[in-house]
């Protein structure tokens, strides 16, 4: 199956009508739509996992108060937990084992820099992250045991939250809609729809999250970076000809001296575009930490044998086509000039297909291309 087939093979329709009727507009509950989830990853997986990363909590109730915790963990934590009311999450499990991030593959529809990361949750009977509202789309696929989720039908637009709890937990939720979910199943949820998820057993549940930047955080970035290559002694550009008749107006020329310094600073597309292809890319949790250095004579030996880089940072990636069948490729928050003649080495990087000596081709040969790939590797963006 293709791209588009994969996806509509969990959602159980057409990828048109799935983006005409529910994505950003209502929840999708699909029965048994990912039949082959069961097993992807065992909980003491992911409590490793948790014990070498920071991107993990530890969410509870203790005699109904609520903890929150934040790793990587020591192994005998989870010894002192009980055997209910509690939660471990951890976050980018797709970078760090390739059988999770494979599920990405059904999910390639959605352009890159959309993709958040597939965050796994263990849960024991009755642990939950309470009743809470996401600013992002987001399927969950139950990957273990049953959990019940408790979903509101509308959006809520200014939703009240529990003073004094780091989580944002609801005050009020009365659910419109009850789902037992048992392995394979699917629940779309689209942004600040309320849900409660609740484990009836020792459960798994694998969230793949989408997003879109706060425009408050794209303009500070941006002009966080342009006053970097401002000249700090530099004046404005405001030139007196003549003597004024009103000293208290803000005349034309005046205002258009001062026009122009922000025109300059925010209207130049090149800039724009190349600060986004570095923000979108730009990882929010640090980079991974399990990468090892590669030479570029070590990858042509794994290419010859006919092994493939796995992509372990799919939303970190991306590229902008230029002339001359050249690209520049945003990888990790950095921008890499693709050569002259060789723009089909970014898209593949950041495609579907698969990167191996056949997908290369020519490519194998160029010793630009082998050195990206090898920095690639070292910087944990790309795994043989």
């Amino acid at each position: 199956m293709n791209r588009i087939e994969l996806f509509e093979s969990i959602v159980g329709m057409h990828a048109d009508a799935f983006f005409a009727d529910y994505w950003g507009k209502q929840p999708l509950f699909v029965r048994g739509a990912v039949p082959d989830v069961e097993g992807l990853i065992a909980p003491d997986d992911l409590a490793g996992l948790a014990c070498e990363i920071g991107a993990s909590r530890l969410v509870g109730r203790e005699e109904e108060a609520w903890f929150v915790e934040h790793g990587p963990f020591e192994e005998e934590r989870f010894s002192e937990l009980g055997e209910t009311d509690w939660t471990l999450l951890v976050q980018e499990v797709d970078r760090y084992d390739p059988a999770v991030g494979g599920l990405l593959d059904r999910f390639r529809c959605f352009p890159n820099w959309r993709l958040d990361d597939i965050m796994i949750s263990y849960a024991v009977p009755g642990g939950t992250v309470g009743a809470h509202v996401d600013q992002y789309d987001v399927f969950l696929i139950q990957a273990m045991g049953e959990r019940r989720w408790e979903i509101g039908n509308t959006p809520l637009r200014n939703p009240a939250f529990v003073e004094g709890l780091e989580l944002r937990i609801l005050q009020e939720f009365v659910p419109d809609v009850v789902y037992d979910v048992e392995p394979g199943d699917l629940l779309y949820l689209p942004p600040m729809f309320a849900h409660h998820g609740i484990a009836t057993s020792e459960c798994l549940t694998i969230s793949v999250g989408f997003r879109k930047p706060l425009v408050s955080d794209m303009v500070a970035s941006y002009l966080g970076e342009m006053l970097t290559r401002i000249d700090a002694d530099r004046q404005l550009g405001h030139i007196l000809r003549a003597p004024v008749e009103a000293p208290g107006l803000l005349d034309f020329d005046t205002l258009e001296s001062v026009r122009s310094v922000f025109r300059a600073l925010c209207y130049d597309e090149q800039s724009i575009d190349d600060w986004f292809g570095r923000f979108v890319t730009t990882p929010q949790r640090g980079e991974p930490e399990f990468a090892e250095a590669v030479s570029a004579d070590e990858l042509r030996e794994v290419l010859a044998a006919g092994g493939e880089l796995r992509r372990t940072a799919i939303s970190l990636s991306c590229y902008q086509p230029a002339p001359g069948d050249s690209a520049n490729l945003y990888v990790g928050g950095e921008r890499y000039a693709i050569p002259t003649g060789t723009a089909r080495l970014a898209e593949l990087l950041t495609g579907a297909l698969p990167i191996n000596a056949e997908t290369l081709d020519a490519l194998v040969d160029n010793e630009g291309a082998i050195a990206l790939l090898a920095s690639l590797v070292s910087r944990g963006m790309l795994e043989t």
